[in-house]
């Protein structure tokens, strides 16, 4: 998907916060959750997200992931980082 077809998705989703992200090479977060929902389009690089119990959103460019709120999760860029185009939805 190009970032373009994606942001109009993510505006007819009702995300309200959208904006790009660059992540250093090797960049990991260890568990957390967001007060949000989150959708996100890997630019360039890798992004993998995974959650308790195994469940992992391994992409590349073009490929889009995805997080409830307060889902629990971690987060990785691979060895030459990653930019993301991402969307933020809050509840109420």
């Amino acid at each position: 998907m190009d970032a373009e077809t994606f942001e109009a998705a993510l505006r007819r989703d009702g995300f309200s916060e959208i904006f790009r992200r660059e992540i250093a090479p090797g960049n990991a977060l260890p568990e957390h959750q967001h007060a949000w929902d989150a959708r996100g389009l890997v630019l360039r690089g890798r992004f993998r997200v995974v959650e308790p119990g195994g469940a992992v959103q391994d992409c590349g460019p073009g490929e889009l992931f995805e997080l409830p709120i307060d889902a629990l999760h971690e987060e990785a860029v691979g060895p030459d980082g990653a930019e993301l185009l991402l969307g933020r939805r809050y509840k109420g």
